[in-house]
């Protein structure tokens, strides 16, 4: 009962395979796209929600720890100030801050 249930709430798996629907009285109604579609949606948002709780739940844990003696926070200094020059690199050379790309529209209009 279980099987037919969830094949036809997903109504991505037939349900005659999994062999529920010995009679064709016994099969339920065809689900349309549209009840598909709005579970994985639910599916996608029960994800998304999942994974922040586990963010912020890891984010915390992690912040009552120890930063460690003084040698390992100069060397988490050390790799912090590489890190931030890694980026700023990386944002200057990007295409999008240039000034040619910066507007996506002409500054005159052709015809």
């Amino acid at each position: 009962m279980f099987r037919r249930l969830w094949a036809g709430a997903l109504g991505l798996i037939p349900v005659v395979a999994f062999g529920a629907a010995a009679e064709p009285s016994a099969a339920p109604p065809p689900v349309d796209g549209m009840g598909a579609l709005w579970a994985w949606w639910g599916v996608g948002l029960a994800s998304a929600l999942a994974a922040l709780f586990f963010a912020i739940f890891f984010f915390k844990w992690l912040m009552r720890k120890s930063e460690g003696d003084a040698l390992m926070r100069e060397i988490a200094g050390h790799v912090r100030e590489g890190a931030y020059a890694y980026l700023r690199r990386q944002y200057a050379s990007s295409p999008s801050s240039s000034p040619s790309s910066s507007s996506s529209w002409p500054s005159s209009p052709s015809g």
